[in-house]
């Protein structure tokens, strides 16, 4: 089942997701603070977002054995799969694009 992620008009989450999901791929641990880092958006803009995504299910926190105070941004199962069949489709369009 293919599950849409609206949440407005405004592309915060979307930039969110993508930076959680570039460093999943990328095997990096991210942190709620490297997050929020990130992004050129206010924390407040971010943290009302991030919190949605949470909620959502969209990504989960991680609390590391070393700190508890440090939490780890990852990706859900949820947005994995998402990307997955997302990714297909662009691939599958861009193959018939140069055909």
């Amino acid at each position: 089942m293919q599950e849409d992620l609206r949440i407005g008009t405004s592309i915060i989450p979307y930039d969110i997701l993508l930076v959680v999901y570039d460093n999943s791929l990328n095997k990096n641990k991210l942190t709620v603070k490297a997050l929020f880092a990130s992004l050129p958006y206010s924390v407040m803009g971010m943290r009302y977002h991030f919190n949605t995504l949470i909620k959502s299910g969209w990504i989960e926190l991680q609390y590391t054995n070393a700190d508890a105070r440090i939490k780890l941004v990852k990706p859900s199962g949820k947005l994995l799969y998402q990307m997955d069949i997302f990714l297909e489709e662009l691939q599958g369009a861009f193959e018939r694009k140069l055909l």
